[in-house]
């Protein structure tokens, strides 16, 4: 079977804004070069999404759209007043994106996980399986969850007075880990992998030693770390580092002690294996609001959602409960044989 997030808990998590939608205008939009997206044969999965939306009462279509041509196709969609639903097929970094120009056009958003980790996929309940995440959305309804934003220079904005994020922000080792696969060539999912952990025993080797102040609602304080991470809805326990709900309106904040490469690679270990409350080197917490100051200039990194961007000296990061419209996933359901492609 394919591996499958726990759709029970993500229905239980969100509240749901119709149980009986009507029908819905549909755009899907696949980036064509992300994980699990590249393995498909793209213009059949199209065939299949649309068949799959209008065997369910919707109007769809469906889009594979080269990378550098993303970002123009979501936000068209976001923009035009025909669509309802905006679909993002690809990694966390092209959802991140859709979401951000959900929120701004008020579309619904619904995700499909084309990428490698698929992190945000798994906290809304869906299947890791293309296919399988298709039938779950057409078969889906309408929930408002919680969407994380980071303000500071340069960061834009996104009607939400900063940059929103589905996922994480993070600074430090992760960071380190993402230039340093950049760097990297690959052209498979296979190559992203590889090149994955050839940056993350390089990044492991030597984590970083840097200086921050920490301000939430309940105090403030400086102290030196190798890396700090801050999480739309804190993170669940026994499975890869993702939010077990959507609608809980606190961030979830890690700030992992200054590190030596043993101790890097113990916490890298327990991320993956989902036993990090019990790393003695990471301490977390939750907050509706966050304020990180970074000194001496020695950070100059982070990443948003898998995206590498400059980070501001300066970055303060809220909760806004509520604020994001997803599909969630409905019960699998074979298409009939000669449904109609609209």
């Amino acid at each position: 079977m394919p591996d499958r997030a726990d759709a029970t808990t993500a229905d239980r998590a969100m509240h749901d804004v119709s149980r009986t939608p009507p029908s819905l205008r549909v755009r899907a939009v696949v980036n064509g070069m992300a994980g699990t997206a590249r393995g498909t044969e793209q213009d059949s999965f199209c065939t299949r999404l649309v068949e799959a939306f209008v065997a369910h009462g919707h109007v769809a279509d469906c889009a594979v759209v080269a990378p550098e041509a993303v970002e123009a196709a979501i936000a068209a969609a976001a923009d035009d007043p025909a669509v309802d639903v905006l679909v993002a097929c690809g990694g966390d970094g092209t959802v991140s994106l859709a979401a951000r120009h959900a929120v701004r056009g008020g579309k619904i958003l619904g995700v499909l996980p084309g990428g490698t980790m698929n992190l945000f996929a798994r906290s809304l309940g869906l299947s890791t399986d293309l296919d399988e995440a298709v039938l779950q959305l057409a078969a889906g309804t309408p929930a408002a969850v919680d969407i994380a934003v980071i303000e500071g220079d340069g960061l834009g904005t996104a009607g939400l007075g900063g940059r929103p994020f589905v996922h994480q922000f993070s600074v430090g080792l992760k960071a380190r880990m993402v230039k340093l696969r950049k760097a990297i060539v690959y052209r498979s999912r296979l190559g992203k992998i590889v090149a994955t952990l050839r940056a993350a025993a390089a990044a492991l080797s030597r984590p970083p030693n840097f200086e921050v102040e920490i301000a939430t609602p309940e105090g403030t304080e400086r102290r030196r770390a190798s890396a700090v991470a801050v999480s739309n809805n804190p993170f669940g326990d026994r499975h890869l580092p993702y939010a077990d709900r959507l609608d809980g309106g606190q961030l979830g904040l890690y700030v992992a002690a200054p590190l030596s490469a043993r101790g890097a690679l113990r916490l890298g270990l327990d991320l993956l294996l989902g036993r990090w409350r019990a790393n003695p080197d990471l301490q977390s917490r939750t907050a509706t609001s966050i304020r990180l100051a970074f000194r001496g200039g020695h950070v100059r990194r982070c990443v948003i959602d898998g995206e590498l961007v400059d980070l501001p000296p300066v970055v303060t990061l809220r909760i806004h409960p509520g604020a994001l419209t997803v599909l969630t996933p409905g019960p699998i359901a074979e298409i009939p044989a000669g449904a109609p492609a609209g």
